[in-house]
């Protein structure tokens, strides 16, 4: 005798008890049977009178019945093997507690479906909350909350996925403090926008075909993990990655395990053997993470001293504790590379870190060298990185930071550059060609940074250098250096002492030079400096433009060859209102764009840009035209039809002043 709801000819017939032969066969219309607490114990089902427990109602469900906990939770202990094709649910805060180790839900029916449950798992033993052994379940909007703590023992899962199953979805959940959130052995389905946090992540076996989209962590020990099978379906560790919110991704299907971002500090103490590289197990040397990392990806670097010099020859962040703080800013401790930095790849970042002490090599000594001589480098961006103590005790050369060869979209920003010294020559910044290639740097930015206390036992000292590469010598038409491919504005340096071999003009105006009279008697080339702040803060700007020749001799300009115009003596800076250069502001939030802008360009008609583009662009509002401002750039034009350059011509300004 089964007591069962169902629907006939469009009326709701109760039939307490219906009796069915053993050979007959019976087809019920699909039922909803609640779970709670009902008016007479155990209850009917109905949501009047609702079953008193899951069990209850498992029993006279049948395939297509719905059992939901309205506004109830049921503590669960025993194990249910679902064999019919049921949903599960919640409605009204329905939820189930559980402990102990049994299995909560073993599916076994294809089919079957749980969703809008809160799930809270009360203890630490080890427990699964459902094994999926049919195809086509679906797992959505529930939450999951269990008592696993990273390190803990313990293996509890939310969803374990038997071999061969398929067609499963697992979406829209909430997950936390599970040790794993699923474990999915050789099967096929999509697991999308959930929400994880505080696991070891998702354990996927690389020969399953799983699609991985839209999902979120935080606090785990990495998000998803691809453990070795016969086939590595998932190589694009990057790609997945962007796919799941910049996720966090081990794939221990390679020989080498290869992350998305790493994690590295000097004298931790973990498991050598399990998930190096995560923030949990960190690898103890930069070069260990690096040749972890995925290009693309990031090499974390924790406060500590790291004697190691570091070549990166793939798209990598290399960033440490300080990215987002200046060199001259209050910063947190650092994380201190005593060695060199070389840079041979396109769209490398490094930042916030302190780089001191590389070790003499037979040629000069870098603390940052990017470097090429035959392919050309994208997108360097060097920042917030204190360069210090880089002194050659021989004859040749000292640099800070050298930009040499090849090299397209340069930014250096925000470095405290110091005590630079060589029995030879010694330079805070050089850009230069290299001697074997007269192919020259281009779209080179180098502003807010700090440079001071540059010295070498010949005098042949410069804060700042536009070279030739002295085998190719200054070529006016800019097949050797080229200074009007360097945009220097807004640093600080403790002495006007430039030097400019290349044929063209050197615009380094709207800097400080230690001092509010300062002499430029010292520069080498053809060079711009006025106007310059005349204080430390830099609020105030002398008077007009000119040109300083070798020698100090001055040619009035009548303005800017970054095209902002001229300031008069003892002027205050402008405002970012756009208020004073090129354009005319026409309203609370309206501009009249008059300039082409590019890359390389500054000064407030880009500070109108920044913010015209909106959401568009990444980057703080600062008016300097660098990779964020042009793909921000490349992205509206799309958007409104026009060709996708990142240049700022007569037609983009067009569409902007509309």
């Amino acid at each position: 005798m089964t007591a069962k709801l169902f629907k006939a000819f469009g009326f709701a017939l109760i039939a307490t008890f219906i009796v069915v032969a053993s050979s007959a066969k019976t087809t019920f219309a699909a039922t909803d049977l609640y779970v709670g607490t009902p008016a007479v114990a155990p209850g009917t089902g109905t949501q009047a009178d609702p079953f008193d427990t899951f069990a209850d109602a498992y029993t006279v469900a049948v395939d297509g019945d719905t059992i939901i906990f309205d506004g109830t939770t049921e503590n669960l202990t025993a194990g249910t093997t679902i064999t019919k094709v049921i949903t599960i649910k919640g409605m009204n805060g329905g939820a189930i507690e559980t402990s102990g180790s049994n299995q909560l839900f073993t599916i076994t029916a294809a089919g079957v479906t749980i969703q809008d449950l809160t799930f809270t798992k009360t203890d630490k033993t080890g427990q699964h909350m459902i094994g999926v052994q049919a195809n086509n379940a679906t797992i959505s909007n529930n939450s999951f909350t269990g008592q696993y703590v990273i390190g803990d023992p313990d293996v509890s899962r939310v969803v374990v996925m038997s071999p061969g199953v398929t067609g499963f979805l697992i979406d829209g959940n909430t997950i936390a403090n599970f040790r794993q959130p699923g474990y999915f052995d050789a099967s096929t389905g999509t697991i999308s926008n959930n929400t994880v946090s505080g696991t070891k992540g998702w354990v996927i076996v690389a020969d399953a075909n799983i699609t991985i989209t839209g999902n979120t962590g935080s606090g785990n020990t990495v998000d998803f993990a691809f453990i070795p099978a016969g086939t590595n379906n998932y190589t694009d560790v990057a790609g997945i990655s962007a796919a799941n919110n910049n996720a966090l991704i081990i794939n221990k299907a390679f020989a080498t395990p290869t992350l998305s971002n790493v994690y590295v500090e000097a004298g931790a103490t973990g498991d050598a053997n399990y998930d190096q590289g995560t923030q949990q197990n960190p690898f103890l040397t930069i070069n260990a993470g690096y040749n972890a990392v995925i290009a693309g990806g990031a090499i974390n670097v924790k406060a500590g001293s790291y004697a190691e010099d570091v070549a990166i020859a793939k798209s990598v962040k290399l960033v440490g504790p300080n990215q987002g703080l200046a060199g001259t800013a209050s910063r947190l401790p650092e994380a201190t590379v005593t060695g060199a930095i070389l840079i041979t790849s396109s769209d490398v970042t490094v930042s916030g870190l302190a780089i001191t002490n590389p070790s003499w090599n037979g040629v000069s000594v870098k603390g940052v060298h990017v470097y090429s001589d035959s392919a050309t480098l994208n997108n360097t961006t060097i920042s917030n990185n204190v360069i210090s103590s880089i002194v050659n005790a021989n004859t040749k050369g000292s640099y800070g930071v050298m930009i040499q060869g090849v090299i397209n979209d340069a930014i250096i920003s925000g470095n405290k550059i110091d005590t630079i010294g060589s029995q030879g020559w010694a330079r805070g910044i050089e850009v230069t060609p290299t001697c074997a290639n007269t192919t020259v740097p281009v779209s080179v930015v180098i502003t807010n940074n700090t440079i001071s206390n540059i010295t070498s036992a010949t005098g042949d000292t410069f804060l700042l250098s536009i070279d030739s590469c002295h085998s190719t010598g200054a070529v006016a038409d800019g097949t050797s250096a080229n200074a009007a491919q360097v945009t220097v504005t807004n640093n600080s340096f403790d002495t006007p002492k430039v030097k400019n071999d290349s044929g063209n003009n050197l615009n380094v105006q709207s800097n400080y030079w230690g001092s509010a009279n300062p002499d430029f008697s010292g520069n080498v080339g053809s060079i711009s400096t006025t106007p310059y702040w005349t204080d430390a803060g830099m609020t105030t700007l002398s008077g007009p433009a000119v040109v300083s020749g070798g020698g100090g001799g001055a040619i009035d300009t009548g303005s800017s060859t970054s095209g902002t115009s001229s300031s008069s003596t003892g002027t205050t800076a402008s405002s970012s209102t756009g208020s004073t250069t090129g354009g005319e502001v026409l309203g609370a939030s309206s501009y009249r764009f008059t300039m082409t802008l590019r890359y390389g360009s500054i000064g407030d008609e880009v500070i109108e840009l920044q913010k015209v583009l909106g959401d568009l662009y990444k980057g703080k509002i600062d008016g300097i035209f660098g990779p964020l401002t042009r793909a921000a750039v490349k992205a509206w034009q799309k958007q409104h039809g026009l060709v996708a350059d990142g240049i700022v011509g007569p037609k983009t300004r067009a569409e902007l002043n509309k």
